[in-house]
């Protein structure tokens, strides 16, 4: 399968979230899901980051939340916690994104934003799409965000 992936990786710490985007594009194009070449391609982005981030798309962890069809996000339920991610803004509450990305400014993305962008490029996800689902409080302490 040919790619559209640039031959050359400019810098820049968008770069890797655009070169996410277009491995996923390329993912929701095929019927095939996940190949070994976007595994490749996504090893070469996120290196070993990459493993955690298949494993919490093949347990089934992410749900995709539509709220009357003008709002969307992630959440992704693990047995000690339950992380929300919000993709347009590429925010999420886990602790390595509050620590190494906010913070520190080390990094773009934690493995659950990745997750979530390839699990609903390859359909992977749970979908809802439900009024009584409403986004969490997570970003501001006053209204549901």
């Amino acid at each position: 399968m040919q790619s559209d992936l640039p031959e050359r990786v400019l810098g820049g710490p968008f770069t890797y979230f655009n070169l996410l985007k277009t491995i996923c594009s390329e993912i929701s194009r095929t019927q095939d899901g996940i190949s070994d070449h976007h595994i490749s391609a996504l090893y070469q982005i996120f290196g070993r980051a990459l493993p955690k981030v298949l494993d919490l798309i093949d347990k089934g962890e992410i749900e995709y939340i539509t709220v009357e069809s003008t709002r969307s996000y992630f959440i992704i339920r693990r047995p000690k916690a339950t992380y929300y991610v919000y993709s347009t803004v590429l925010f999420c509450n886990c602790p390595y994104f509050q620590f190494n990305v906010i913070r520190k400014k080390k990094n773009l993305m934690c493995k659950h934003i990745i997750a979530c962008h390839i699990a609903l490029a390859a359909k992977k996800c749970k979908f809802h799409s439900s009024p009584e689902y409403m986004s969490p409080d997570v970003l501001s302490s006053g209204d549901a965000v």
